[in-house]
């Protein structure tokens, strides 16, 4: 994470397929996810002085509570995370209508109800892009593309097949692109 986010400021664009480990905390790991890499890359770049301030949009199934967390102590860090599945204490809910976390100053959420498809993702990506650039321009834009959405997955209760993860994928780098963010 930490030499993708750096490639990114350097070229403009960088991915990497390991995990953002979006669930861990500051005190503790949850799920598969034993340290956040989102919020240590978006540090340690602020700490070489290399960024002032970073943006996470969180496209993972699950809420990403780890990094909202995270984000408390952090002023210069926002989160956006939108999701199908709220987590708690380790554990997944699938039905967001039931559990859903709480927005804070640096931290929002769009919540995605059981059988969404790809025109109520693709609102609430807009209005996700909107928040993050509402919360300040952002010198880096970490982007935490889940693949577990899609419908065939055990734990989603979305409607979005391949190409609805495709759109999303394009819509934020097209989006990234226009408003000038490493990504």
């Amino acid at each position: 994470a930490l030499a993708t986010a750096a490639r990114a400021l350097d070229d403009g664009v960088a991915a990497a397929l390991a995990s953002g480990f979006h669930h861990s905390h500051a005190d503790h790991g949850e799920g598969f996810c034993t340290f956040n890499g989102l919020v240590v890359a978006a540090e340690v770049l602020r700490a070489a002085g290399r960024i002032r301030s970073a943006a996470v949009l969180d496209l993972d199934l699950h809420y990403g509570n780890g990094t909202a967390s995270l984000c408390g102590a952090r002023p210069w860090l926002f989160n956006c995370s939108i999701y199908g599945n709220d987590y708690w204490h380790n554990k997944a809910y699938k039905d967001v209508e039931h559990r859903r976390h709480s927005d804070g100053p640096n931290h929002v959420s769009f919540a995605l109800a059981n059988g969404s498809g790809r025109a109520e993702m693709l609102d609430a990506l807009e209005r996700g892009m909107q928040a993050v650039l509402a919360w300040g321009r952002p010198d880096l834009l970490i982007y935490q593309a889940g693949a577990d959405p899609f419908r065939e997955d055990p734990y989603s209760p979305l409607n979005l097949d391949h190409a609805d993860l495709r759109e999303r994928d394009r819509a934020v780098f097209a989006w990234a692109k226009h408003e000038r963010l490493p990504t």
